[in-house]
């Protein structure tokens, strides 16, 4: 079974519950952001549209930039989920990803380049950190490619993740602080190639 697609083991009802109020506290910054500035939007703001306490929103999130890693891990299940309709190949897998991953930030773009300028700004490790669920999600497909031969077997697949994913980190940052949506593209793309080039199988 392709591991980057496993399903996951059922969650309990309190599990839900966590998951829904953070959904709906995600929901309801993206919105009031998407009508006002993003500093203009205040965290009583956000409470107050998605229905929960101040307190319950530091729960979940220690600071608005922290809404970019919850930003990234629902792109990342929607990755995973999409995944599952497609018979490829692990190259052709990570290049699905690096478009759904584009696709996705453009949706939000304006909203977006803010929240990853201020997640950069509260420190490089829980900028790091707000990629990690993407990071899982390619590890997977690094290790099916491994399997079938696709990639080669001896690059670390968490590793292989990691550098690929940072320096989609790196492009989306530098995107952020200029706007330069063409180049970030670029560099998404020849990131991928640049690490394909080295990590598939050689002759």
């Amino acid at each position: 079974m392709d591991e980057a697609t496993t399903d996951k083991p059922a969650m309990s009802r309190r599990e839900r519950k966590k998951l829904e109020t953070r959904l709906r506290i995600l929901d309801a910054a993206i919105a009031l952001m998407a009508e006002r500035s993003y500093d203009d939007v205040r965290i009583e703001e956000i409470a107050k549209a998605a229905d929960v306490a101040n307190a319950t929103f530091f729960l979940h999130f220690p600071t608005k930039a922290a809404l970019v890693a919850a930003f990234n891990e629902q792109i990342s299940e929607k990755i995973a989920e999409r995944l599952k309709g497609f018979q490829l190949g692990a190259v052709d897998k990570l290049e699905l990803v690096r478009a759904l991953v584009l696709d996705e930030w453009a949706q939000h773009a304006d909203l977006l380049q803010r929240i990853v300028v201020d997640a950069a700004a509260q420190g490089g490790k829980s900028f790091a950190d707000s990629s990690s669920s993407l990071a899982e999600v390619i590890a997977g497909i690094v290790r099916d490619g491994q399997k079938n031969g696709d990639l080669s077997p001896e690059f670390d697949a968490d590793i292989v993740a990691q550098c690929l994913v940072a320096s989609w980190r790196a492009s989306s940052l530098d995107w952020a602080m200029t706007g330069d949506g063409d180049r970030a593209r670029r560099a998404n793309r020849q990131a991928l190639d640049l690490i394909l080039c080295g990590a598939t199988p050689r002759g």
